[in-house]
Order: structure tokens, then sequence, then C-alpha cells
């Protein structure tokens, strides 16, 4: 009796255990990172219409929403002859930025030169071009902030680089001048069991609440 007691009773510790780690993954998902909206994004029609008329054969792959500044802009990743491009665009359908991986045969020598020079040991990965096609002025006073549309385009080119296990990012304009000097990052690691670790580890050690004084 006293036996089958016990097993009963390691039993429901069992399942205590399943239902905690239930939990505390739940935890981690909500808690641990930002929440990501994952329902599917609605793009407005005056959007769907400027991605159509710029990219008549391109096919909407993902639609992702954020603000900046207040202003509500859709990423909109697109494939067309096998080839990814994102787009950023307005409701109102302003294309602010178009985003294109391209080879390093198609970049212009002068930026070659300056992602070189910034660290000739470096192996460059991948290059994407972006064109701004309007920026946001932010707001002023009264005035809240707005997109307003570029008479020129500006031309930007984005090198990722790796060397020795980390990689880096440069930014140079078409004319080679450096936007954003070379920055380097450690390869983060995203092992599921490592976050929840960092997650318990946390509330293990949060700080116990101060007595009231009476």
């Amino acid at each position: 009796m006293v036996r089958r007691y016990g097993v009963l009773v390691g039993c429901m510790l069992a399942a205590v255990m399943v239902f905690a780690v239930g939990v505390c993954a739940a935890d981690e998902e909500q808690g641990c990172e930002a929440a990501k909206e994952e329902a599917k994004v609605e793009l407005p029609a005056a959007a769907a219409d400027a991605i159509k008329a710029a990219f008549p054969k391109a096919k909407i792959e993902e639609v992702e929403v954020e603000k900046e500044e207040g202003v509500t802009l859709y990423e909109v990743e697109l494939e067309q002859d096998d080839a990814e491009t994102e787009v950023e665009v307005a409701a109102d359908g302003t294309i602010v930025e178009i985003e294109t991986e391209i080879a390093a045969k198609d970049v212009p020598e002068a930026v070659l030169q300056a992602i070189h020079a910034a660290d000739p040991d470096a192996r460059l990965e991948e290059i994407e071009k972006t064109e701004v096609l309007a920026e946001i002025k932010k707001a002023e006073d009264d005035q809240p902030a707005q997109l307003v549309k570029l008479t020129t385009p500006k031309v930007l080119y984005e090198a990722e680089l790796k060397k020795d296990g980390k990689e880096g990012e440069i930014t140079v304009a078409a004319d080679g001048k450096i936007i954003e000097p070379l920055k380097w990052k450690e390869e983060e690691k995203e092992e599921k069991g490592e976050k929840e670790e960092s997650c318990e580890h946390e509330a293990e050690h949060a700080p116990a609440e101060a007595p009231k004084a009476e």
C-alpha cells in the first residue's frame, strides 16, 4: 500500500513538472522576448497597387508592419526571377525603400574599394542595394511626422562581411562615401534551450520584495 502510494505521488510530481515546463516555455515566448505578431498582415489596397505597378511580375512572399516616428510602414518581401527584393511602402502607396541583393560585379568600383579598405582581410558574404525614394520628416510643433518624397533617390550599398567567425556590416554610398562604418558582432547563439535557461536564471535570481515597515 505504501509503495503504491509512493508511485502515485511520483506520477503526480512528474505531471506537475511537465506542466511547469509548458508554463515556462509560454513565459519565454511572451516574457523573455518581445512578442512578434504572428497574424497575417493585410496590405492596404493603395500599397498593394503600388507594389503591383512597380513589380508586375513579382510574387508577394511575406508582409510585416512597423511604425517609424509614428508613420505606419509595410515591409513587403517579393520574389521575382528567383531573386528576393524587399520593399518598404506606406499605406497610401508611397514606396519608401527598395532593397535588392546583388552580385559583386554589379557594385560600383568605388563602393567595392571602400568595403575592402574597411578590412582587407574580411570576406564579402553578400551585398544589398538600397534605393531610398522617400524619407520621414519628424514631427515638429503641431505637425505630425510625414513622408517626403525625394527628388533624387539615394542609393546605398550594405555589405555583410565575415572574419574569424564574426560577422560585420558596413553601409557605403554609391560614390564610395562611408555612411555607416564597419561594425563587427559576435555570431548570436539562438538555441532555444539557452534562452529557456536564461529565463529560468533571471526568475531564480530576481530580488525578493522588501518587507514593509510596520
